[in-house]
């Protein structure tokens, strides 16, 4: 196991010890909610990136709002 491996884990039983959530409890209920909101049409994830050559700051298009 790494070090970065260590600290993470020391650092979720601390988080768990002060009543707090995990990170992956935290993550999923993100993810819940944003999947409630695009549901709903308040939100629009990317459905694509434009890709033309010679493009600096590509432009990504979002679905239908």
């Amino acid at each position: 196991m790494g070090d970065d491996d260590e600290f993470s884990r020391v650092a979720e039983i601390e988080r768990a010890a002060n009543g707090k959530p995990s990170y992956l409890q935290m993550d999923a209920a993100f993810s819940s909610r944003m999947h409630a909101t695009i549901t709903a049409g308040l939100e629009c994830a990317p459905t694509g990136v434009i890709t033309t050559p010679g493009t600096k700051k590509p432009e990504i298009r979002h679905g239908p709002n």
